[in-house]
């Protein structure tokens, strides 16, 4: 009974929050994002005397990410979080303009995204990698540590998620480590992670963002006894309806990617 009024209260919320106008949809956009970065000068002298993938890939600035974040309110975007998501999934159908706004790693250039998302009043989820929680200098990157990640949630603006506990690396093939680890470690691995979120942020975690977004099918199997009834990649296309439930795609976002697969998608027209 306890159960039925939970998904019924949240049926309800759903629904309270969505305008009336809002026709029902097949797909829904994923947004994901990694580095928000101040464009400072050295910034803007590094992308030129030095590409490299964590600028051109990974990374937006915070004045194309506000443009972004800015383009999605004028266009009446219906955001949604994880939990929304995936009820709308299962329901067989997402609001009209549906996009989720989503975060891997969690390092300390989220604060600047955070700013424009409250300013924007825009929820968000974060794929929070557990076990490097705090890390200054984990790939060259300071992660957001326990602190911060409470001063997110607080907002309630804010969800976290699982990106594994402790197997977001590559080995020296440039393979990724979960791809590669005993399937009984991996679904430890995870647990460890989902315990993590529950003590710390009461979130009963059923979803995995796979790290570099790619994950083998003989993994599926490990990953479900963890407990994920969600998986998410990172592919070019749109969540639908008829998604598989652990290749969900997120899209990459940068500048040219949110030219081209957002501002161009059909129900923005």
């Amino acid at each position: 009974m306890k159960k039925l009024c939970i998904a019924l209260l949240l049926t309800f919320m759903i629904f309270m929050n969505i305008p009336n106008d809002v026709k029902a949809s097949e797909e829904c956009l994923a947004l994901n994002y990694h580095r928000v970065r101040e464009e400072t000068l050295l910034y803007k002298l590094l992308k030129v005397i030095a590409p490299n993938k964590e600028q051109d890939i990974y990374s937006v600035t915070t004045d194309e990410f506000e443009r972004q974040m800015k383009w999605l309110v004028d266009h009446d975007a219906t955001f949604v979080n994880a939990e929304e998501l995936e009820f709308y999934y299962e329901k067989g159908e997402f609001p009209k303009r549906c996009v989720w706004v989503n975060f891997d790693d969690l390092d300390d250039t989220v604060l600047n995204a955070e700013k424009i998302l409250k300013k924007y009043n825009i929820k968000a989820t974060g794929f929070v990698i557990t076990g490097q929680v705090g890390n200054d200098n984990y790939l060259n990157l300071t992660l957001l540590d326990l602190d911060g990640l409470k001063k997110l949630y607080k907002t309630n603006r804010w969800e976290f998620s699982s990106h594994t506990n402790n197997l977001h690396f590559m080995d020296k093939h440039h393979k990724t480590i979960l791809n590669r680890t005993e399937d009984q470690a991996l679904t430890k691995d995870i647990k460890t992670s989902n315990d993590y979120l529950k003590k710390h942020f009461n979130e009963t975690n059923h979803r995995l963002a796979y790290p570099y977004g790619y994950v083998d099918d003989s993994k599926l199997s490990a990953i479900k006894s963890a407990e994920i009834v969600y998986g998410y990649s990172l592919q070019e296309a749109p969540i639908r309806t008829d998604s598989h439930p652990y290749y969900l795609p997120r899209i990459l976002i940068t500048e040219s990617s949110f030219k081209k697969f957002v501002e161009e998608w059909d129900e923005f027209k």
